[in-house]
């Protein structure tokens, strides 16, 4: 055939033959070392992904708790602010308390208008130079005029002593001390029946003894 021997031809065939298997066999090793080396490297990609994601994951906890502790650390922070705010605010209202003039408000002056009689006399007398204790007589004063009583004003001195509060103490034959007496306990307006000395010093001093005597005090300072 083609001029060749049917011995050389089936030489020939062999050779192909035992080459195309040696062939194949080489190209198995190399898919079987390819296939190995791919195993290989693809469980160590995956384990590089999740040492990453292990590692992103660990790091996201830590950035996680670290903004919780940052949280309640805020938040104690802020509930002590808050607590300073509120005694700041609550001393700065005993404070003003504190430092606040007397005042009549205008029920407790309409509830002792209201239980005075309709004709009265009083002297209404307040520590001198106090301008706190002014301002309160000067406020029983508008009262005692609604009321229609006849008022007496008097500024006292008392250099070695100080009062405190109102007084309005007894007085033989008066009959404006007991009127005067219910109106103020009726208003809710606390005072002291404890007899006052004459002042040394007095300013409108009235001698009418039938009058009532209505007596500001200094304010009580706190203790």
């Amino acid at each position: 055939m083609f001029g060749v021997s049917a011995g050389t031809a089936l030489s020939w065939a062999n050779d192909i033959r035992i080459w195309a298997m040696a062939f194949a066999a080489f190209a198995g090793i190399v898919s079987w070392i390819a296939s190995y080396y791919q195993l290989k490297f693809s469980a160590e990609v995956s384990a590089e992904k999740d040492r990453a994601f292990n590692q992103y994951k660990a790091e996201a906890e830590e950035r996680t708790a670290q903004a919780l502790a940052d949280a309640a650390v805020a938040k104690e922070r802020a509930a002590s602010l808050e607590k300073e705010a509120a005694e700041a605010r609550l001393k700065q209202e005993e404070l003003r308390r504190t430092l606040a003039w007397r005042s009549l408000s205008a029920s407790t002056v309409e509830k002792f208008r209201a239980s005075l009689p309709e004709a009265g006399a009083v002297t209404l007398a307040y520590t001198a130079n106090d301008p706190e204790a002014l301002s309160l007589s000067l406020q029983f004063a508008e009262a005692f005029t609604q009321a229609g009583w006849q008022i007496s004003m008097e500024a006292r001195t008392y250099p070695d002593r100080i009062f405190f509060g109102v007084y309005a103490p007894y007085r033989l034959g008066s009959p404006n001390v007991g009127p005067l007496h219910s109106a103020l306990s009726v208003a809710g307006i606390g005072f002291s029946t404890e007899p006052l000395p004459p002042p040394p010093m007095a300013f409108g001093v009235s001698r009418d003894n039938t009058r009532a005597l209505l007596f500001i005090g200094s304010k009580k300072p706190p203790l």
